[in-house]
């Protein structure tokens, strides 16, 4: 596919696209992975703090089978986090000096706020 872009001339352009090529194709799996792990970050929270050890949380089957047992609740913790994240950013990067101040002041707030609400979806699932 490389040599069918250069059609015979530089190869700097068929390597060029080979590497955007590479370039895409990496960025697409990375954001996969990040939204994959996101998906994942409160199933993992609930089993580190429920065994208190990090090796439990390389137990797949039980951390999909946190994230499954009432996904409607999981989901919703999931966007709230992600939701007020969102906010806090845009906060931030809208007002320039005073919104990094917020964002920083707000940001142990918004950790509690995590914690509670993954707090809240293990008790209600007696998890």
């Amino acid at each position: 596919s490389l040599a069918a872009v250069s059609d015979g001339r530089d190869m700097s352009d068929a390597v060029g696209a080979g590497i955007s090529l590479i370039g895409v194709t990496m960025a697409c799996l990375v954001m996969l992975y990040g939204l994959f792990l996101g998906y994942l970050s409160p199933a993992l929270a609930i089993q580190y703090m429920r065994t208190r050890d990090i090796g439990a949380c390389l137990r797949f089957g039980q951390i999909l089978a946190i994230a499954r047992r009432n996904s409607g609740q999981y989901v919703m913790a999931v966007i709230v986090t992600i939701g007020a994240s969102f906010g806090l950013g845009l906060v931030s990067s809208v007002i320039p000096l005073l919104g990094i101040l917020v964002a920083l002041a707000a940001a142990p707030y918004l950790l509690m706020l995590q914690g509670h609400l993954f707090g809240q979806y293990a008790r209600l699932n007696n998890l």
